[in-house]
């Protein structure tokens, strides 16, 4: 999809090596919360009592 809406001259090889830092920060978040499992119900928690 995304090699359909980028110009001519972007390669699928810059797509795939543009995505990891995407990848990384999703991993480093999902880490957190499994570590630390109070960030998920800290807003609501916060907001409903």
């Amino acid at each position: 999809m995304m090699k359909g809406i980028a110009p001519k001259e972007v390669t699928m090889n810059d797509i795939y090596s543009s995505i990891w830092p995407f990848v990384a920060t999703q991993l480093v978040g999902l880490t957190l919360c499994i570590i630390f499992p109070k960030i998920i119900t800290w807003l609501p928690d916060l907001l409903f009592g």
